[in-house]
């Protein structure tokens, strides 16, 4: 009956590190749209795109943990009833009350220590998950934030519309300073006409080189506010929404 107990361990086969990374970059790259004319909020579609792969990453692992628990419920019942099994079989192989008396005692040990079997499982198939499913969506985020960072260094419209979707969160008249970092100052200081055609709620507007900025940083300040568009700062929201951080 100890051998029982003993073998009570599940075996969980995660794929691997570097399988789930080869599929998240094709989720990403698939629904990722060509650069160039063809290209519509490139960056806003990307963030769209890892946000939903995601989730759908944490429900499957949900779904994988509440099938490993069931299965542990499942064993530790197997466990009770095989100790109940053999310990009154062996209390009445004997014939006396006293072997009576002692396969019921061995009994409810053997109860007690499945019951912790069982919870030792369940608590470790929680953590377990817990953390895997942390671990899918920062291996998501990091993918992502390459391929997007990869597309901003070399496609302009790409940029210029991480740009213009922040300033478009502007309300009512606004004189402003846009803040760019000094890698992206040369693509976007030559745009500013272009952005006050379209944005009329812009009265006036000075673009300024940030040299604390990294890449893909866009903030603009109206006087009473502050606005950061930059696409770290959307990807790490997205982040503390997923994961909890």
């Amino acid at each position: 009956m100890s051998n029982v107990l003993k073998s009570h361990s599940i075996c969980l086969n995660p794929e691997s590190r570097f399988t789930l990374q080869k599929k998240m970059q094709f989720a990403v790259r698939r629904d990722t749209p060509e650069t160039g004319t063809q290209a519509v909020k490139p960056v806003e579609h990307l963030i769209e795109v890892v946000k939903r792969d995601a989730e759908a990453i944490r429900s499957k692992v949900q779904e994988e943990a509440k099938a490993i628990m069931a299965e542990a419920a499942r064993e530790a019942q197997k466990i009770k009833e095989e100790a109940k099994e053999a310990g009154f079989q062996a209390g009445f192989q004997a014939g006396f009350q006293k072997g009576l008396e002692d396969a019921k005692e061995q009994f409810l040990s053997e109860i007690e220590q499945a019951q912790r079997i069982k919870e030792e499982i369940i608590k470790e198939r929680e953590a377990l998950y817990d953390q895997f499913e942390k671990d899918l969506v920062s291996l998501a985020l990091d993918i992502a934030k390459r391929v997007i960072y990869d597309r901003l260094a070399t496609d302009d419209e790409a940029l210029a519309h991480v740009v213009e979707s922040t300033l478009k969160k502007l309300q009512g008249k606004a004189k402003v300073q846009l803040k760019i970092s000094k890698h992206d100052y040369g693509r976007i200081s030559s745009l500013k006409e272009r952005f006050m055609s379209k944005l009329h709620h812009i009265e006036d507007m000075d673009i300024i080189q940030d040299d604390f900025l990294s890449p893909g940083s866009c903030v603009v300040d109206t006087g009473s506010g502050i606005i950061d568009g930059s696409v770290d700062t959307r990807l790490k929201e997205i982040e503390r929404t997923l994961v909890g951080r």
